[in-house]
């Protein structure tokens, strides 16, 4: 009986100590800068350049819309799981993972918010869609030298358009501005545990931050998947594949599917 009673206690202390992550995943920073704080793919910051870096940097928008923190810069007191969705008709949604339950946020665009095109004046617009394509301009004459003379004329032109400064404000003119529902599902541990060993296994810590495919879908869907435990932060963007063997979006339905997404989301 002694015997009985201590494998008991070992398997209840085992299955209460936390899952064994795979290898992979990234450091959290020793220290972040309070400027830096809104930057959710911290583990990027000092690999990205120009462009890159400018447009990632207005990635908290997103979660700033839904009241999400930022997962990339410190650990919280239990791991968490969280899944980001954009649709192409501006569908937007976020499934957060814990071990008692599964959030559900349901963006909703605020009613009175306008289209880009709309929150612009028609000097604004032209220089919007110049800067989306072009910006930074040396950038784009360096992988483009053809473009110099044309991108230089513009520049004359229109002096500010250089000034990153200049496109921020245009960035922030066109944001589109978010309130949101929320649903809350209590889960078993078990459950849990089910649906983390499925992430686990499905190769979501060793992939890439972003996860090609061979085949891509025309929607225009795509999603991503962060992981924030007591030793490492992950993310991996998926695009919208179109392949029976994606194990890590086939892991990703089975969460939407807990969720009670299924109609909503299509991945």
């Amino acid at each position: 009986m002694k015997l009985l009673l201590f494998a008991i206690l070992i398997f209840s202390i085992g299955c209460t100590s936390g899952i064994k992550y795979p290898e992979g995943g990234y450091d959290y920073p020793k220290q972040v800068a309070d400027k830096d704080t809104n930057f959710y793919k911290y583990f990027l910051k000092d690999s990205l350049k120009g462009r890159d870096s400018f447009m990632y940097a207005n990635d908290y928008k997103f979660y700033e819309n839904f009241d999400e923190p930022n997962f990339s810069i410190k650990p919280f007191t239990e791991d968490i799981f969280r899944f980001s969705y954009s649709g192409f008709k501006s569908e937007t949604y976020i499934i957060t993972l814990t071990e008692t339950n599964i959030i559900v946020k349901t963006g909703n665009p605020i009613a009175t918010d306008e289209s880009a095109e709309k929150k612009l004046s028609a000097i604004e617009n032209l220089h919007y869609h110049i800067l989306m394509k072009w910006f930074p301009f040396q950038e784009s004459i360096k992988k483009r030298p053809s473009s110099k003379k044309y991108l230089d004329s513009l520049i004359e032109l229109y002096p500010q358009l250089p000034d990153p400064n200049y496109f921020q404000t245009l960035l922030d003119k066109t944001a589109i501005h978010f309130t949101y529902s929320i649903n809350r599902i209590p889960i078993s541990k078990k459950d849990y545990w089910y649906l983390v060993n499925l992430l686990n296994s499905s190769g979501f810590w060793s992939m890439p931050y972003i996860a090609n495919c061979e085949q891509l879908g025309t929607d225009g869907n795509g999603f991503t998947l962060e992981a924030n435990t007591s030793r490492k932060y992950k993310i991996v963007s998926s695009q919208d594949c179109r392949t029976d063997d994606d194990k890590l979006r086939k892991a990703c339905k089975k969460l939407i599917e807990f969720a009670h997404m299924n109609k909503e989301i299509h991945i």
